[in-house]
C-alpha cells in the first residue's frame, strides 16, 4: 500500500479553479478574436450574443451591482442553478453574487440575473425546445435565463458561464475557470435547442459523477429514488418509467413463470397462479445477456393487433403492471418496452403465425408495443392524467431486421406516433460510418428499411471495447457522419456506452457532450481544444498521438479483413501483430515528448504541471495496457524490470480508480496484480 499512497500523494489532482498557471490558455476572453461559424464546419457558441452592444459589467474592480433572482418558491434545481452561477463567478473573480427571491422588490431593467420561472421571466416563452433547451435574453441590464424544464435552466446557467466568464468543463473532474477582474455583459438573445433530447453516456466516469455530467450538459444518470437527482432537474433514471431491457422488470419471470417449488416470492406458494404460457420456452442463456425468456407476444394480442377478450393474458398483465410503474414515476418521459438481453424468443405457433402476418420478429414487437401504447393512453385519458409519454422498444438482436414489406399485415409494423425504436448498431464496423451500405450493409439496410416507415428513432451506440476498456477504439472519423445520419433519419435521443477513466473515453465524452447539442461542431477542433486545456504545452503532441492511433487502428482493421472495431473480445485489437514493438515504442515516444513539454514550460506553475502530468496518466495507462497485454511475447527483460513496469502500471490504475480491464475479465485489476505480488 505504500507505493499506492506515494502515487496518490504525487499525482493528487489540483483544482483548476485555484487560478494558477492560466497563462498557457490563450483565447479565453469575453469576445474571441476569431469567432468560427457553421459555414467553416464549426459551431459558433456565441450565436445570439451581440458583442457590439455592452449592457453592463457583471463584475468590475472587485465589486458587483448584480443579484441572482430565483422564484419565490424555487425548485431544488433552480436554487442549485443559482448557487452554481454564484460559485463559479466567485471562483473566477472573488466576488459573491447575492441570491434573492423575486418577491424582494426586483423589476426588469435592474442589474439582475433571473434564473428559472421567475415573475421577471414570465414573458419569456421557453417552450418547444426539445425538452432540455433554454433561452437567455437580456432586457436592458437584466439577464433572463429560463429552460423548458428546470434541467434546461441549469444548462442555461452553464451556457452563461461559458459565454461570459469563460468557464469550461472537459471531464467530470477537470474544469477551467479563468482568473478575471472584470466580466462584461453584452446584449443577448440566445435560444439553445439540443439536436438530441436524450444525451447519456453509460459506464465510466460520467455515470459516477452526477454534478460533472450535468455541467457537461449530459443527462446525468441520476437515481430516480435519490434526492440527488432533483438537484439536477432529474436524471436519466427519472426520465424512464421502465428501463429498456424491460420485459422481466414489468413481469418478473421468477414470479409468474417458474414452478411453484421455485416460487419463493409468494407468501403462499400453493396459491400462486403461474403463467408459463406468457414466456418462451426457457433455455440456457448464461453465456448471452440475462437468462430470462422473452415474452409470448401473441398471448392476448389478436392477429389484427387488437386486445383479445380473454382474461389472464400477458398483454393485460403487462398493461396492469405498467400502470403502476407509470403512476410511481410521475415525471417520466419514456416507457421502456424493450426485450430482455438475449435471443430466447418465443417460437410458439401463435407467435410464428403473427410474425408471418406482420413481417418478422421486429415487426411483431412493434405491433405489440402499438397495442400497449394505445391501451395505456386510453387509461391516462380516462383517469384525467395529462401526460404525453413515448413508448420505446428495441431494434436489437432478433428484432433488428426491418419488416418484410410483402407481409399481409405489415401496416401493423408501422410505429404509432408515440412509439419509438431504439436501434442498437452492435457488431458493426466502427471504422466506417454506420450508414455505409457496403461495409455496414446489414445495419444500414435495415435502419433505412425502418426509416422508410417511421421517423421515431433513438440510438444505443457503442464507443468502447467492453472486454478491453483500455484498447484504442478507432471511431473518431465516424463520429460526425454517424451523428449527421442519425439526425437525418429522425433520431432524437442517444445513449452511448463509454469505457473506463482513460484518456480516449474522456476525450470522446467531451466530444459527444458538445455534438449531442450541435452536430455542426468539428471533431478535430474539439480534440485540439480538449488537449490544449487538458495537457497544457503538450496539447499539440497529444493531437498527434490521437491522429496516429486512430489512423493506425483504422488501417489495421481494414487490412485485417475489415474486422469489427468491436464491443467485446476482438483479437485483432490486442494481437501481437497489432500491438507490436514498434507501435508500442512510438506511443511511448509520444508520452515522453508530452511529459517533457509539460516539464519544460516556463509559463506554467508547478501546481499546474503536476495537474497536467496527472492528466497524462489517462493516456499513459492505455499505452501501458498495450505493453502489459503482450509483455512476455514481445519484450525480453529481466524479472526485476518486468516487476518495475507492472508496479508502475498498477500505480497508474489505482490513481485513476480503474479497477477492471473490462467485462471479459473475471478478475479485478487488484486481483490480477496481487497474483504478481505487486501490492
Amino acid at each position: 500500500m505504500k507505493k499506492v499512497n506515494k502515487f496518490l500523494k504525487r499525482f493528487l489532482p489540483v483544482t483548476l479553479a485555484l487560478g494558477i498557471g492560466f497563462a498557457a490558455f490563450a483565447g479565453c476572453k469575453d469576445k474571441p478574436e476569431e469567432n468560427p461559424t457553421e459555414e467553416t464546419g464549426y459551431y459558433d457558441i456565441y450565436t445570439g450574443v451581440d458583442f457590439t452592444t455592452e449592457i453592463s459589467k457583471l463584475v468590475e474592480n472587485g465589486m458587483t451591482k448584480y443579484k441572482l433572482v430565483i422564484p419565490e418558491k424555487a425548485s431544488e434545481c433552480e436554487q442549485y442553478a443559482a448557487e452554481e452561477l454564484q460559485k463559479y463567478v466567485k471562483q473566477s473573480t472573488g466576488v459573491t453574487l447575492p441570491i434573492v427571491r423575486d418577491n424582494s422588490g426586483v423589476s426588469i431593467g435592474q442589474e439582475l440575473i433571473s434564473i428559472g420561472k421567475t415573475t421577471l421571466a414570465s414573458s419569456l416563452e421557453a417552450t418547444n425546445l426539445n425538452i432540455d433547451g433554454f433561452k437567455m435574453k437580456t432586457q436592458d441590464k437584466t439577464v433572463l435565463i429560463k429552460g423548458e424544464r428546470d434541467r434546461g435552466t441549469l444548462y442555461g446557467v452553464y451556457d452563461f458561464l461559458e459565454k461570459f466568464v469563460g468557464t469550461k468543463w472537459f471531464t467530470v473532474d477537470f474544469e477551467y475557470v479563468p482568473e478575471k477582474t472584470e466580466i462584461t455583459l453584452y446584449k443577448s438573445d440566445v435560444t439553445e435547442i439540443p439536436d438530441f433530447a436524450m444525451r447519456s453516456r453509460f459506464v465510466g466516469d460520467v455515470k459516477l459523477d452526477l454534478e460533472g455530467g450535468a455541467r457537461m450538459r449530459l443527462v446525468s444518470n441520476g437515481n430516480a429514488d435519490g434526492a440527488a437527482s432533483a438537484k439536477f432537474g432529474g436524471g436519466y433514471a427519472d426520465d424512464w418509467s421502465s428501463d429498456m431491457h424491460a420485459f422481466n422488470m414489468i413481469l418478473d419471470y421468477n414470479v409468474y413463470g417458474k414452478t411453484n417449488a421455485n416460487h419463493a416470492v409468494c407468501e403462499n406458494p400453493s396459491e400462486c397462479t403461474l403463467h408459463t404460457d406468457w414466456y418462451a420456452e426457457p433455455k440456457d442463456n448464461s453465456s448471452e445477456g440475462d437468462p430470462y425468456p422473452q415474452w409470448c407476444l401473441s398471448n392476448g394480442m389478436t392477429d389484427d393487433g387488437k386486445l383479445s377478450d380473454e382474461d389472464g393474458t400477458l398483454v393485460k398483465a403487462a398493461i396492469a403492471s405498467l400502470k403502476n410503474i407509470i403512476t410511481d414515476q410521475k415525471d417520466a418521459l419514456y416507457v421502456g418496452l424493450g426485450q430482455n438481453d438475449n435471443r430466447n424468443m418465443c417460437l410458439c405457433d401463435d407467435c410464428k403465425r403473427q410474425r408471418d402476418l406482420i413481417g418478422g420478429f421486429g415487426a411483431h414487437q412493434v405491433a405489440f408495443c402499438n397495442l400497449v401504447a394505445e391501451e395505456l393512453d386510453k387509461w391516462l385519458e380516462s383517469e384525467g392524467i395529462d401526460r404525453e409519454l413515448k413508448y420505446v422498444t428495441y431494434v436489437y438482436m432478433y428484432t433488428f431486421d426491418a419488416p418484410n414489406m410483402e407481409a399481409p399485415s405489415v401496416s401493423l409494423a408501422t410505429p404509432s406516433d408515440n412509439v419509438y425504436l431504439m436501434m442498437c448498431p452492435y457488431h458493426n464496423y466502427y471504422n466506417y460510418p454506420l450508414n455505409d451500405t457496403v461495409n455496414n450493409s446489414d445495419f444500414a439496410i435495415n435502419a433505412n428499411g425502418w426509416a422508410s416507415i417511421t421517423k421515431n428513432f433513438m440510438i444505443f451506440d457503442y464507443t468502447t471495447n467492453y472486454t478491453h476498456n483500455l484498447a484504442w477504439y478507432p471511431n473518431f472519423n465516424t463520429i460526425k457522419p454517424n451523428l449527421e445520419w442519425f439526425k437525418g433519419i429522425g433520431v432524437n435521443g442517444i445513449s452511448c456506452s463509454a469505457g473506463s477513466a482513460q484518456y480516449e473515453q474522456r476525450l470522446q465524452t467531451y466530444i459527444f457532450s458538445k455534438m449531442y447539442w450541435h452536430i455542426n461542431y468539428d471533431v478535430n477542433a474539439l480534440i485540439s481544444e480538449f488537449n490544449r486545456y487538458f495537457f497544457g504545452a503538450a496539447g499539440e503532441i497529444m493531437d498527434e498521438f490521437v491522429a496516429f492511433n486512430n489512423t493506425y487502428f483504422e488501417t489495421v482493421a481494414k487490412d485485417g479483413g475489415n474486422l469489427k472495431a468491436g464491443l467485446y473480445n476482438r483479437a485483432w485489437q490486442t494481437s501481437t501483430s497489432t500491438l507490436n514493438v514498434d507501435y508500442i515504442r512510438q506511443n511511448y515516444r509520444y508520452m515522453d515528448m508530452a511529459t517533457q513539454a509539460i516539464l519544460s514550460d516556463d509559463t506554467t506553475s508547478q501546481a499546474m504541471k503536476d495537474q497536467y502530468l496527472f492528466n497524462l496518466t489517462n493516456a499513459q495507462v492505455m499505452v501501458d495496457f498495450m505493453k502489459y497485454f503482450n509483455y512476455d511475447a514481445l519484450f525480453t527483460t529481466t524479472e526485476a524490470d518486468k516487476q518495475a513496469f507492472m508496479r508502475g502500471f498498477y500505480d497508474k490504475l489505482v490513481g485513476l480508480k480503474i479497477d477492471s480491464f473490462g467485462m471479459g475479465w473475471k478478475q479485478t485489476t487488484a486481483e490480477l496484480f496481487g497474483e504478481m505480488g505487486i501490492y
